[in-house]
């Protein structure tokens, strides 16, 4: 399989360290220290909080990079510059440039490179070579061990709110995940955190201490709703007025986080930025796959929550906008993830749950077995393994349709709904 082609196959299991991925950038002159960047991190909202920075600071006219986790298409949304993904051809030719440094990382830890790892160093070589500005760069999983954690010396480091989640990996507790994540924060660089719980955010001073890295956080309490249009909020920060761009109440928590973001870079670097620019950039915001509208008859969505913290922002979401709507869920986890507590968190809000898989990729957990979980719980359960069937008997006299439980599912859905 050529390198190009590799990128392109099902995202895989995760291989976490640090050791292959800083072998291939030292011998391709470490281009990650060589671009201005803002890291982030943490169990639910990082990519919108990216998403809002990124349209923050495209609306201030820079020229942005942004490195998403994980694509939902194909691999070269990982790899933006304004709303464009990176060409095949561009990648094509960053591959052949490194594809012998590559053999040689290989061969010399013993290990093969992922496909996350090599796409985390091609996003680095492309944003260097585009000369942008800045760069949004979105960790994998975790934090201290994951391949964007080769960066050295961000701008600015961003911290959203941390839960259990990829628990064979990060950790059991809060606390032990709260570890990982503040891996990003680096040696007098700033860190920008939401709110969290006390246990993690004790970790999250201490290591800042640690490594003298000013900490600004962001109170939720200041964080004040004044109500909605549709599903889009309207929201006072900072004795501001502000409207989403992404749907749901949680967003304004991840629009304050990243405007937080945005008055570091004005006080530390001095960000030239406009306050419309900042109003712009938060109205216009866009991010697929989360609490998207896919269809309007019947009221079709996508939402890519896939833990518990994120099903409950879902079904928080669902009893605020449509209160007394016959609601259909379509669910497909990893097999990794805590199905049973996934399920509780929406349970009393569907009256049918259609368990599917996604298709492909050996991390799905089964229909079959997602439909066991939800038959114990005594709900309206179905088991379509068939996309097509899936939602054919999802939306089948319901008011609302809510495709959720991975992001992975996104790209074998949207072709039913095309707009």
């Amino acid at each position: 399989m050529s390198l190009f082609s590799y990128t392109k196959t099902a995202q895989e299991k995760p291989a976490l360290g640090l050791n292959r991925v800083l072998t291939l950038a030292g011998k391709l002159g470490n281009p990650q220290d060589k671009i201005n960047t803002v890291h982030i991190a943490g169990t639910n909202g990082k990519g919108s909080v990216a998403a809002f920075t990124y349209s923050m600071l495209n609306q201030a006219g820079f020229k942005a990079g942004r490195f998403v986790s994980p694509f939902l298409n194909n691999a070269n949304e990982s790899i933006l510059i304004g709303s464009t993904p990176i060409a095949d051809h561009e990648l094509k030719k960053i591959l052949a440039a490194i594809g012998p440094c590559i053999n040689e990382t290989n061969a010399q830890t013993g290990q093969m490179l992922t496909q996350f790892e090599i796409m985390t160093v091609c996003a680095f070589i492309h944003f260097k070579n585009q000369a942008c500005d800045f760069c949004i760069i979105e960790t994998g999983m975790g934090g201290a061990d994951d391949a964007t954690n080769i960066i050295s010396k961000p701008l600015v480091s961003v911290l959203t709110p941390i839960s259990i989640d990829h628990s064979a990996y990060l950790g059991n507790t809060v606390e032990e995940i709260a570890g990982v994540k503040a891996g990003i924060i680096k040696q007098n660089s700033p860190l920008v955190t939401a709110q969290q719980a006390s246990a993690a955010m004790a970790i999250i001073q201490s290591v800042c201490r640690k490594k003298s890295a000013m900490l600004y956080t962001v109170d939720s309490d200041a964080v004040e709703s004044l109500g909605f249009n549709g599903i889009f909020e309207k929201f006072k920060y900072d004795n501001l007025i502000w409207e989403s761009g992404l749907a749901g109440y949680h967003q304004v928590n991840n629009a304050a986080l990243a405007l937080e973001a945005i008055g570091v870079l004005q006080k530390q670097y001095g960000l030239a930025i406009t306050q419309q620019n900042k109003f712009n950039g938060i109205k216009r915001t866009v991010n697929p796959a989360r609490f998207e509208i896919l269809c309007q008859d019947p009221l079709v969505f996508f939402d890519g929550a896939h833990n518990a913290h994120g099903m409950g922002s879902l079904n928080f979401n669902l009893n605020r906008y449509f209160k007394n709507k016959k609601i259909s869920f379509l669910l497909a986890f990893m097999a990794d993830k805590d199905a049973d507590q996934m399920i509780d968190t929406i349970s009393e809000t569907g009256f049918r749950f259609v368990a599917t898989e996604v298709p492909d990729n050996p991390r799905s957990l089964p229909c079959g077995k997602l439909y066991a979980l939800l038959k114990e719980k005594s709900l309206n359960a179905y088991c379509e393994k068939d996309i097509e069937n899936a939602i054919n008997v999802a939306k089948n006299d319901a008011d609302i349709l809510v495709i959720c439980g991975s992001l992975y599912l996104y790209k074998h859905i949207m072709g039913f709904f095309e707009q």
